[in-house]
């Protein structure tokens, strides 16, 4: 039972002007006040009893921007009605409350639904619902719990990827000695319209002819052989390269991407493993499977940008681990010379590097260097430009990369 001290400061006073000056009234004044605080108290102690929750358990775990409906049943199984009545759940989510101020007449029932929505991903409990009763006059509250707290995670935007695959340099004719990470059938499976972007050695010449217009042969991948690839994800979570605020930071784009990359992969049968310079490294070693997914999920969950190691210097710390001929898939905020020699190294032990480059000018940073995406192309890497706002799909559709358009040039 919880009260306010001072509301014994106005009987005491009363008390001690009726001993010192010793009129009845006074005493009449100090036995009411006593009895309003007594009955009070009575109120508050027996106002919450006989009141009943029902509340379903949450599930544990959400997905940012998801939707759940939540509903909330508080029944009196007193004869006597209960007044003044707070019902609140207990969760630290961002945004969301869910509580209601009650009168309950003798053996009635009251239900209702709210919506959580995930805004913020994350690590957060909810689960726990209150009741607080009082007196009238607001002296006494009384507090009784109901449930345990459930610890959820709000897991982040994930995105499809139809569009986003990794390429060997030679099949736009750069570089030789690397192997296209999606090896292509040598059947054609079909033909569609020529779109920016397409390799001219894949027209389909008879059928250009027939229509009149530039066609282009479509070719399944050998699932067989990117099957057996290891693909590693490096997130570039250092505090001093971040822009941006909230969903539209640098920070969140790179966690839906790395999500999205590694669904987009894993959902292949193919080995992929995660790299972080967050508050605390993190390595997650490559394997397939919906255990390693869920597992990478958790992680960027609760994954934030104040680390300290840039992420070229990442790169060399984890350089002996990058083994089998993996594809490097970099996340990055801002390109250093360190990071460009890190890609240039990476180069002689990896099948391709993959830079995803967050233009942070767009987010607000006022320091971007120029020409940073064509820098990193020159040095073997295949770049992907992503600008605040833009839809992650379409920025990551390979026919756009750095590469595509040094070629087209």
């Amino acid at each position: 039972m919880k009260f306010n001290k001072f509301i014994l400061i106005i009987p005491a006073l009363v008390l001690i002007l009726a001993l010192i000056v010793g009129s009845s009234l006074l005493w009449r004044l100090f036995v009411a006040a006593a009895l309003i605080l007594a009955a009070s108290y009575l109120w508050a102690l027996i106002s919450g009893r006989g009141v009943r929750i029902s509340v379903d358990k949450p599930p544990s775990h959400f997905q940012l921007g998801e939707r759940y409906a939540r509903e909330i049943m508080v029944e009196n199984t007193s004869r006597f009605p209960r007044l003044f009545i707070k019902v609140g759940e207990f969760t630290d989510i961002p945004g969301y409350q869910n509580e209601r101020f009650l009168n309950l007449k003798s053996r009635e029932t009251r239900s209702w639904s709210t919506t959580l929505t995930c805004t913020h991903r994350g690590e957060f409990t909810m689960g726990m619902v209150t009741i607080t009763s009082g007196d009238p006059f607001g002296f006494f509250t009384e507090k009784r719990t109901f449930g345990e707290p459930t610890r959820i995670i709000i897991y982040p935007r994930i995105v499809d990827l139809p569009l986003f695959k990794s390429v060997s340099l030679n099949e736009f004719g750069f570089i030789s000695g690397f192997q296209s990470i999606n090896q292509i059938s040598p059947n054609a499976s079909s033909v569609r319209e020529y779109a920016s972007g397409d390799s001219l050695q894949h027209i389909h010449w008879r059928s250009t002819a027939h229509t009149g217009k530039l066609m282009v042969k479509m070719f399944d991948a050998d699932h067989s052989y990117s099957s057996s690839k290891t693909f590693w994800v490096v997130m570039d979570m250092a505090k001093n390269v971040q822009a941006g605020q909230g969903e539209d930071s640098t920070e969140e784009y790179s966690v839906t991407i790395a999500a999205s990359v590694i669904r987009h992969y894993l959902e292949s049968g193919m080995k992929v493993g995660m790299i972080s310079n967050g508050g605390m490294l993190s390595m997650f070693s490559p394997s397939r499977g919906e255990q390693n997914m869920w597992a990478m999920m958790e992680s960027l969950a609760t994954i934030k940008a104040t680390g300290q190691m840039p992420v070229g210097q990442l790169l060399l710390n984890y350089a002996a681990d990058f083994k089998d001929d993996p594809v490097i898939v970099i996340i990055a905020t801002s390109t250093s010379r360190q990071l460009m020699e890190s890609v240039s190294k990476l180069k002689s032990q990896v099948e391709a590097v993959v830079v995803v480059l967050l233009d942070a000018a767009t987010f607000g940073d006022t320091h971007t260097p120029l020409n940073t995406a064509h820098n990193l192309s020159f040095m073997g890497a295949q770049v992907y430009n992503v600008r605040k706002g833009d839809e992650v799909a379409k920025a990551l559709d390979s026919r756009s990369t750095v590469w595509q358009t040094n070629y087209q040039d």
